[in-house]
């Protein structure tokens, strides 16, 4: 994990420990010496490498805590290009963290019934949100430029970049802009690693259960409204979490396609888009997640990791690629 004093920080100076991404602030210095040092190593050892592909370049969204890092002061020089004052941002960002816990938020006008409308009241209501996210934005962006500049150093312009996100609109929270990575990226693949998604409600709703009074229930009804992870209807809260190998994944297949459709509508053209996924679950599961996302990506599909794959998972996508053909 990262070194003391490479962590990513919350508004109060502290880290958030046991994270599933035990990464160091994008802004840390010593990350971008071990990362130059990294590629250049690989590129000088293996001559044959013709791209590079990087995960989570960005602020990960798998704890509620996270979303508002990054106050490592090595961050602040991305503040004053904004127009923002970096201790300005800091006192904000704690408000609102008071707020929710004292039950302001319940005096602010913020709509829970429509994904953009919350955002835009959320941010009307804390303008200091809206500010934040365009910090985060434009760490990851830099950073995102950092490494094209890397993988040209090393490889003389000859490899190509690929970078992968949270699909839309977790990538606002995790300060990837798409229209923006196009440029130094050569392809984008957008994950949708659907049995995390019930991990990152458990955590939002555990957090936001022990921050504020709402009940549980309408947390997680709130959740599946704004964030679009898991179908709209009433759940249990003890219901949501990490899916067993063998059980189907909780998420609509309307709700891939779109996100995959609107990822790609944001990249643009100029950038190849692929959407990712894993193999995890029943394969009649397998199958439906993979044409959805399909759906949306016309047809450019990676299975990223082969953990759960089964020759019956394999001869099932085998099929469905005739099918699509």
């Amino acid at each position: 994990g990262p070194a003391d004093g490479d962590h990513p920080l919350l508004p109060n100076g502290s880290p958030v420990p046991g994270r599933v991404d035990n990464n160091a602030s994008l802004a840390a210095p010593e990350l971008r010496h071990y990362m130059r040092a990294f590629v250049t190593d690989l590129a000088r050892t293996y001559p044959q490498i013709d791209g590079f592909r990087f995960d989570w370049p960005e602020y990960p969204c798998y704890h509620f805590d996270s979303l508002f890092f990054d106050f490592n002061p090595a961050a602040a020089r991305f503040a004053a290009p904004l127009g923002l004052d970096f201790e300005a941002l800091r006192e904000g960002c704690l408000a609102f963290l008071a707020d929710l816990s004292n039950g302001a938020t319940r005096r602010k006008v913020i709509a829970l019934d429509d994904g953009v409308v919350f955002r835009d009241s959320l941010f009307a209501a804390y303008p200091v949100l809206a500010k934040l996210i365009a910090f985060r934005t434009a760490i990851v962006t830099d950073y995102a430029g950092f490494l094209r500049e890397i993988v040209d150093e090393a490889t003389d312009g000859k490899a190509l970049m690929f970078l992968q996100t949270f699909p839309p609109p977790l990538n606002t929270l995790t300060g990837f802009d798409l229209a923006a990575a196009r440029g130094p990226c050569d392809v984008i693949g957008v994950k949708f690693y659907t049995m995390h998604w019930p991990m990152i409600e458990r955590n939002y709703l555990d957090a936001l259960a022990t921050r504020t009074d709402f009940a549980p229930a309408a947390i997680a009804r709130a959740l599946s409204t704004i964030l679009g992870l898991s179908p709209r209807r009433d759940r249990a809260p003890e219901t949501i979490r990490y899916p067993e190998p063998d059980e189907a994944h909780p998420c609509d297949s309307a709700d891939l396609t779109a996100k995959m459709r609107a990822a790609k509508a944001a990249i643009g053209e100029g950038c190849r888009t692929c959407g990712l996924a894993h193999a995890y679950g029943p394969v009649d599961d397998v199958v439906r997640r993979l044409k959805a996302v399909a759906a949306g990506a016309d047809g450019a599909v990676h299975i990223n990791r082969f953990g759960y794959m089964s020759d019956e998972k394999v001869e099932a996508i085998g099929a469905l690629r005739k099918v699509d053909a």
